[in-house]
This record gives C-alpha cells, sequence and structure tokens, in this order.
C-alpha cells in the first residue's frame, strides 16, 4: 500500500523512487561520467575518459556517447550495454535510499549548483507539447528518438543526464534540505576537472516538506498571480538537458501500456518513471546563454526582401550599423521588451526591433518567419552556434548570415511557455559542457 507521502507526490507527477548506488569499493570517480550527448566534436575527450575508466567499473559502459554513433556497431555497443548493466546489479549496485537525493555540485567556476534527484512520473508529460505537469521547453527533434528507445527498450537500469527547472523565486523546495542534518551517500572529486559533487538522502519527514513546497508552487491563486494568466492548468516541471532522453522514456512507457492486458496490471510498473534532478530556475549557478543561428549558403538579398514582407503588418524597426557598433551591442544583449534581433553580412548588419511582435519569446518570434524561409530553400546549412564572435566573423563572409539570439530572461521563462508552448529548438544553453550532469545514481526499470 502506498504511504501518505507517496500518494501526495503521485498527485503532482512525482513518485518516490529506489537509488541505486556503486558498493564502497568502486571508485567513484571512474564511475561518474558525462552526459552522453556532451563533446559531440571532440572525441579526445571521450578517449581520455575511455583510458581513465580502464577496467574499473563505470557508467561508461551503460550509455552510447553520441560522438561514437557514426562509426560504431549500434546492435552491438547497445548488447553490451545491457549485458553491462545486469552485470553492474549483480556485483556492483546497491539499494542505498527509497527517497530523493539532494545534490550539491561545484562547478568548474567554483559555483555551487544545488539539486533534488527525483523520479517524475511520465503520464504527467507529453514531448510533444501539450498542457501536462512536465513541459518540455524545446521542440523534440523525433529523429533522435529511436536510437534512445532502442536502448532503453532492454536496459534493466536507467542512469539519468536529465535536469529539470522549477520557477521557484524564493526558495522554498531545494534550499531548506541544506539546513538539516542529512546522510551522506556520495562526496567526492568529478574526472576531467568537472568540478566536485556530495549527495544526501531525502527520507522520511523531508519528503514531505519538499512535497508540500511543491506543491506551494502550484497553489491555483498563487499560480495565476505569478504569471498573470487565469484559467491555466497547474505546470510545475520543465524540462532543461536531456529534453530527447526523458522523450524516449516516455516512448518505451507508452509501448509498455500498449502491451499490457489492463491499466491495473501496469500502473505500477518502474518504466512508467524517469529519474530526473530537479534544478531551481533561480539557482545562482544556473546562466542561460542564447545559441544564435549562422546560415550558410544563403542569397542574403533574397532572404533580406523576404523577411521585410514578413514583417509587414507587424510594428518593427531596422537600425543600420556598422559591425563594431554591432559587436559593443552584443556585449549587453538581453532577453527584454522590446525585442530584438542583430543580424549580421556582407550586405547589411544592423539591428531588427519588434515592438509588436507576434509571440512571447524572441526565438519564436524569428522562426515564425525564418522556418518557412528554411523550407522554402532546403541548400541552406543552418549552424547552432554558442560563441558569438565566431558568427559575427563568419557571417560577414559572402554567403552567410548571422542572427544573434538573446539570453533568456530567468522571469519569463516559464510565463512564455504557458503562453507559447516550447521554444524553438536550440534557443538557450544552461551552462557549459563542463556543468552538465554526470551520470551517477541508478533505478530499476524492469520487472
Amino acid at each position: 500500500m502506498s504511504s501518505p507521502s507517496a500518494i501526495e507526490a503521485a498527485k503532482i507527477g512525482i513518485h518516490i523512487p529506489k537509488i541505486l548506488l556503486p558498493n564502497s569499493d568502486t571508485n567513484l570517480t571512474k564511475w561518474s561520467v558525462i552526459a552522453c550527448d556532451q563533446y559531440t566534436s571532440q572525441p579526445n575527450y571521450w578517449d581520455e575518459v575511455e583510458v581513465l575508466v580502464s577496467e574499473n567499473p563505470s557508467c561508461l559502459r551503460l550509455v552510447a556517447p553520441e560522438v561514437l554513433g557514426r562509426t560504431i556497431d549500434r546492435p552491438l555497443r547497445n548488447r553490451k550495454i545491457w549485458t553491462s548493466m545486469k552485470d553492474y546489479l549483480a556485483t556492483v549496485l546497491e539499494e542505498k535510499t527509497e527517497g530523493f537525493v539532494l545534490i550539491e555540485r561545484t562547478l568548474p567556476n567554483g559555483k555551487i549548483r544545488k539539486g533534488l534527484l527525483i523520479a517524475l512520473d511520465l503520464e504527467h508529460y507529453d514531448y510533444e507539447g501539450a498542457k501536462t505537469m512536465i513541459r518540455t521547453t524545446e521542440g523534440t527533434i523525433v529523429d533522435r528518438l529511436p536510437e534512445r528507445v532502442t536502448i532503453r527498450r532492454e536496459a534493466a537500469i536507467e542512469l539519468p543526464h536529465i535536469m529539470v527547472l522549477i520557477d521557484d523565486p524564493k526558495k522554498t523546495v531545494i534550499d531548506p534540505l541544506f539546513q538539516k542534518d542529512l546522510r551522506k551517500l556520495y562526496d567526492f572529486k568529478l574526472m576531467q576537472a568537472a568540478g566536485k559533487i556530495r549527495g544526501f538522502a531525502v527520507e522520511g519527514e523531508d519528503i514531505d516538506h519538499v512535497i508540500r513546497a511543491f506543491k506551494g508552487l502550484i497553489k491555483p491563486d498563487h499560480f495565476s498571480e505569478k504569471y498573470g494568466l487565469e484559467g491555466e492548468k497547474p505546470f510545475l516541471f520543465a524540462m532543461g538537458d536531456g529534453n530527447h532522453s526523458f522523450a524516449a522514456a516516455k516512448v518505451v512507457w507508452e509501448e509498455v501500456k500498449a502491451a499490457a492486458p489492463n491499466w491495473e496490471s501496469v500502473k505500477d510498473h518502474p518504466s512508467r518513471y524517469g529519474l530526473a534532478e530537479i534544478v531551481n530556475l533561480h539557482d545562482e549557478s544556473l546562466e542561460f546563454e542564447g545559441i544564435h543561428r549562422l546560415l550558410l549558403g544563403i542569397d542574403v538579398s533574397d532572404f533580406l526582401t523576404y523577411m521585410e514582407n514578413s514583417l509587414r503588418g507587424i510594428a518593427y524597426t531596422f537600425e543600420h550599423m556598422e559591425v563594431q557598433e554591432l559587436e559593443k551591442l552584443l556585449k549587453s544583449l538581453k532577453g527584454e521588451e522590446p525585442q530584438r534581433l542583430p543580424i549580421v553580412s556582407s550586405i547589411q548588419t544592423g539591428l531588427l526591433t519588434l515592438t509588436e511582435p507576434t509571440h512571447t519569446g524572441t526565438a519564436a518570434s524569428l522562426h515564425s518567419f525564418l522556418d518557412a524561409y528554411l523550407d522554402e530553400h532546403p541548400s541552406i546549412e543552418m549552424d547552432y552556434v554558442h560563441d558569438s564572435k565566431l558568427v559575427l566573423d563568419r557571417g560577414q563572409l559572402e554567403g552567410n548570415l548571422g542572427i544573434f539570439i538573446p539570453a533568456l530572461r530567468k522571469d519569463e521563462f516559464f510565463g512564455t511557455i504557458i503562453q507559447d508552448g516550447p521554444y524553438p529548438r536550440k534557443t538557450f544553453s544552461m551552462g557549459e559542457a563542463d556543468d552538465k550532469r554526470f551520470y551517477l545514481e541508478a533505478r530499476k526499470i524492469r520487472r
């Protein structure tokens, strides 16, 4: 029978998981590796990880680094992953707590990110943008799901690199836990100079505190007042990193449901849930950065004419600038009203300002006309680039055009998703590669 805490948690899409961690003989620095979608253009990083891990038990044997995707025998790799999972369940992994894990991650820059590992109910999530308790923040690339789905179908355990955001400006959920005397689960340095991490078991009455605090964020009057919207369905969790892994878990869960004779036989199946680290949007360590667009092989004059025609009927201005002026502007560019989109090219450089935009988010307003143009001109290549200097330099070359996306404002992040749905893909980044979550904790997902 479910405990009162579990019943209350289930109402808001939370499950209290049984957390697996390696036994005391395991070198945790070698066990824990960075998210599989990092360093995709730097295979040397993963070569170094292979050397560091050597013959030691490691999450490297349980995940599929994307950098190897084009060259590896995938069916063979998948079989090795599934076999390693079973071996580690028998020889390495132990159940350390039935509860949550409070996480203190010291980043390479010295800042500390606070997190809370929980399990989320996939019944409360839809990666296509439905108004559920758990919502996607960016467009899901369906083509990226099949490989993840294939691995999860036969996986005995899951190891999350997923980070999910909550909008908790008063810091009521995670921060109070750091004032409590919690049982330490782990404390070690991460490999490749990625900082340190400590974890503590959140159990018993402390779980009750967490659930009450989560529920407080979505009280109807509080929710409506915070976002200035009436009649909206509660929205507690916004996917940060790992959206495609969470979406793959959803696909597999739907398959498990479809194969079951009835709901009663499957409602408590472990694949119904997915582990994720919850991080407060207002954590001081969390920095949003815009991801810019670099268009290659484009007829710049034709695009600028198309843009002008597309914006007819919308209040906007275009201020011509020298490249040096634009470079100064980029240093102060932030998400704000009115929406501003700096543009650089060999023909025309300047600042597009949308004073009465069609969408709440700047990137969404851009893609309201950019996507249609790209559909009509499939030969154009669009790169997503974090480095504004690179976009500025390459955008000036003939046949190229750069468009700069401002960093998102934290106080508008959730409200924009409520009003407009998910952001266009690759709108924002949460920190540098070394700041990403490392695989560490695990949970059984098969009966």
